[in-house]
């Protein structure tokens, strides 16, 4: 089973400086609906050049978190949207770099960014990305402590939430 291991940045780009550098630098772009079904499963629907509807299973365990995707049908995304518990739309920006997957989500409430967040997934035992890129590193204002659930997309989707985390993270910067 394949287990998750990264490490989360939490990122300003009030200009958005960065999501131009992250499109010049080839990072592919995707529009991403999730809607949690209890505390371990989620769906989501993906939308890039087509959409794909994704069920999702994450399950914290002693080796680490476990996280299983499959591909489910429209219809059963439809369906299970009906006993959703919160929901979270984002625009993700992906790509490899250095054996390291980097994802920068743009959380999104009504067309507008309330909060950005990075993401490095590494192999399993390496501990911290070697190498950030640079365009990403500079706009690094915290990096999110392993196993602190207050930075989960579940808990940011709540923008209210999230704004006070934000502001919790300037008072210490």
């Amino acid at each position: 089973m394949p287990i998750e291991n990264e490490v989360k940045f939490i990122v300003d780009d009030k200009l958005g400086e960065l999501w131009t550098n992250l499109i010049l630098n080839d990072f592919k772009k995707s529009h991403i609906v999730q809607h949690y079904l209890n505390k371990d499963t989620r769906i989501r629907k993906i939308t890039k050049s087509s959409t794909t509807y994704i069920f999702s299973f994450k399950k914290p365990t002693p080796d680490g978190t476990i996280e299983v995707e499959c591909p489910i049908s429209e219809d059963d995304y439809n369906s299970l949207i009906k006993t959703a518990t919160n929901s979270l739309e984002k625009i993700r920006f992906k790509k490899k770099y250095d054996n390291i997957t980097w994802d920068v989500d743009y959380l999104r409430n009504l067309n507008s960014t309330y909060f950005v967040m990075a993401e490095a997934e590494m192999p399993v035992n390496q501990k911290s990305p070697e190498h950030i890129p640079p365009f990403i590193e500079k706009h690094i204002i915290y990096t999110v402590p392993d196993n602190d659930k207050r930075f989960s997309n579940k808990c940011l989707s709540d923008p209210e939430w999230a704004e006070k985390m934000l502001n919790e993270i300037s008072k210490k910067n």
